[in-house]
């Protein structure tokens, strides 16, 4: 469902039950988008994303989390769209709207990603769409969410994605020198259940290729960059508490290298961008 209050008012059915995010919704910005490796990730995030959208532009994003993202958009002139699982993530959301004054442009609807194909209340077309931080690593059909989104944009329209990739060398290197299991947990095609805010999840890890592939044939790539090359993970950071200085060189350097082969594939996340192609090429049937 969605507040009428933000946007107009979408009446979507909202998931049975509470949603794993639910639990870290509270002190979720407190733990990470306010600590100083959150707020150099989301800028790099954010200079992805104001890269590939312009103002005027209407977005939909899938997995909103509290928000951070879409206001920054509304903030630039663009309206957005944002859904998430999570009714504690989109309480925080709506906080934060209120605390920045308001802003016209931004609708919020309680529903999870996987359920895009039954919600004719956003059909689009959007100009594009965007989903950050992990949100594909939790969606058990990649192909079946790809053609849902490719319904709803305009051909020409960009495709931005944020997920956890199979490989972080922070992880191999931080819990393999602890003997550490999870040192491995990526490199399995599904990971399998995980627990996230007390609540079990199902968690995948795709690389590059098989996103590309999922999303085929209605997207076509146009770029990938590293995120969390040099930076490290929040459970790896703690060595870097108090050292504000160094993760601003790692972010720097890691800005200079994220291009580079195979640094998108050794990285924590990293941020692949599609060109939503034609109805005909996409095999949607889809016009705008």
């Amino acid at each position: 469902m969605v507040d009428s209050e933000i946007g107009g008012a979408i009446r979507l059915a909202p998931p049975a039950g509470p949603a794993a995010f639910d639990g870290l919704a509270e002190d979720y910005d407190a733990r990470f988008s306010a600590s100083p490796l959150g707020r150099l990730l989301r800028a790099a995030v954010w200079r992805h994303l104001d890269a590939s959208f312009a103002p005027g532009e209407r977005l939909l994003e899938l997995g909103c989390g509290t928000g951070i993202d879409a206001l920054h958009l509304v903030r630039r002139g663009l309206a957005v769209d944002a859904i998430d699982a999570s009714a504690g993530m989109l309480t925080q959301a709506r906080r934060r709207w209120e605390e920045a004054g308001r802003p016209s442009g931004l609708r919020l609807a309680h529903a999870p990603a996987e359920r895009l194909a039954e919600l004719p209340e956003l059909e689009g077309p959007y100009d594009g769409a965007f989903a950050s931080f992990g949100v594909l690593n939790c969606i058990a059909d990649l192909p079946a969410l790809g053609t849902a989104i490719a319904q709803r944009l305009r051909p020409g329209a960009r495709l931005l994605l944020v997920p956890m990739g199979p490989v972080c060398v922070w992880e191999l290197l931080g819990f393999g020198l602890r003997l550490d299991p999870r040192a491995l947990r990526r490199l399995r095609p599904n990971a399998g259940p995980a627990r996230i805010g007390g609540m079990p999840l199902r968690l995948a890890y795709p690389g590059p290729a098989r996103l590309d592939r999922a999303l085929a044939p209605g997207f076509r790539p146009l770029g990938r960059a590293a995120l969390g090359l040099l930076l490290p993970p929040t459970d790896q950071a703690a060595w870097l508490r108090g050292r504000p200085r160094a993760l601003e060189v790692l972010a720097a350097v890691e800005r200079r290298i994220e291009r580079l082969p195979l640094a998108d594939r050794l990285s924590d996340h990293y941020v692949a961008r599609y060109l939503r192609l034609d109805g005909q090429a996409a095999g949607t049937g889809h016009r705008p």
